[in-house]
C-alpha cells in the first residue's frame, strides 16, 4: 500500500519512483494504460499469489553472497588460513633456500623457533649456511681451503662443527647430547628438539659457543 501510495506522488523524487513514473509516460504516450491497485495479501487472489512467487523466485535467483551468512570474524579465519598454506607452499617449493628447508622442513616449524628463542647473528649462519665456516669462506676466496683443521679430508660445514668436530665445545656437546637422550630427542634435528624448550635453549648455547670460536679459529675479522 504503501508503494502504490508513493507511486501516485508525482513529485516523488525517489529514483525508483521516477523511473517507474518515466517507463509509465512512455507507455501511455504509445496508447496504452496501466491501471495500479492495491491487492491485499494472503486472500487467495490467484494472479497475486502467482506474483508472490514469482517475487520470491526473483529474490531468491539473485541471492547475497554466502559471506553475508557468516561474521567477519570466519572470513578472516578462512582467509589468515589459505595465507598460511600459500606461503608453506611457496617456502617448500622455492628452488633457493634448500639448506634452511633441510633445518625447517616448513613455515610452522619457522614460527615455533621463533616463539621458543630469539633468532640472532649466530642462528642466522645455521639456519643459512653462510657464516664463519671454512665451506663458506672458500666458496668466496676468503680461505684457501674449506678442510677443517680436525680432518683434512673433512670440509668443515656447520653440521660437521655441531655433531662431529672434536675441536670446539666437546663439554658443551656432550651435555647437550646427553639432555637430548634424556627427553629422547634427536639432539641435532632443530624441530624434533622443538618438543622441548630446554633442549632447544641447550642446543642455543652450543652453536653461540660455536660460533664465538670459530670466528677467531678461522681468522675472520671485523
Amino acid at each position: 500500500m504503501s508503494a502504490a501510495k508513493e507511486l501516485e506522488n508525482q513529485s516523488s523524487t525517489n529514483p525508483q519512483v521516477v523511473k517507474i513514473h518515466r517507463t509509465n509516460n512512455q507507455i501511455t504516450a504509445s496508447g496504452r494504460r496501466i491501471h495500479l491497485a492495491w491487492v491485499k495479501a494472503h486472500v487467495g487472489i490467484v494472479d497475486n499469489e502467482e506474483a508472490d512467487t514469482a517475487a520470491k523466485a526473483a529474490a531468491h535467483s539473485h541471492r547475497a553472497q554466502e559471506y553475508n551468512y557468516f561474521p567477519i570474524s570466519f572470513v578472516k579465519y578462512i582467509i589468515r588460513n589459505q595465507s598460511i598454506q600459500e606461503s608453506n607452499i611457496a617456502y617448500t617449493t622455492e628452488r633457493q633456500g634448500q639448506h634452511t628447508r633441510n633445518v625447517l622442513l616448513n613455515k610452522d616449524a619457522i614460527q615455533k623457533l621463533r616463539q621458543a628463542i630469539e633468532i640472532d647473528f649466530a642462528w642466522t649462519q645455521i639456519l643459512t649456511g653462510h657464516g664463519y665456516c671454512l665451506q663458506y669462506l672458500h666458496r668466496f676466496k676468503i680461505s684457501a681451503t674449506d678442510k677443517c683443521p680436525c680432518n683434512p679430508d673433512t670440509v668443515q660445514t656447520f653440521k660437521h662443527l655441531l655433531e662431529e668436530c672434536p675441536r670446539l665445545t666437546q663439554a658443551t656437546t656432550r651435555l647437550h647430547e646427553e639432555m637430548c637422550q634424556h627427553f629422547d630427542l634427536e639432539p641435532y634435528n632443530v624441530v624434533s628438539l622443538l618438543e622441548n624448550k630446554k633442549c632447544v635453549e641447550s642446543y642455543d648455547q652450543l652453536l653461540h659457543a660455536i660460533v664465538l670460536q670459530l670466528k677467531e679459529c678461522n681468522n675472520i675479522y671485523n
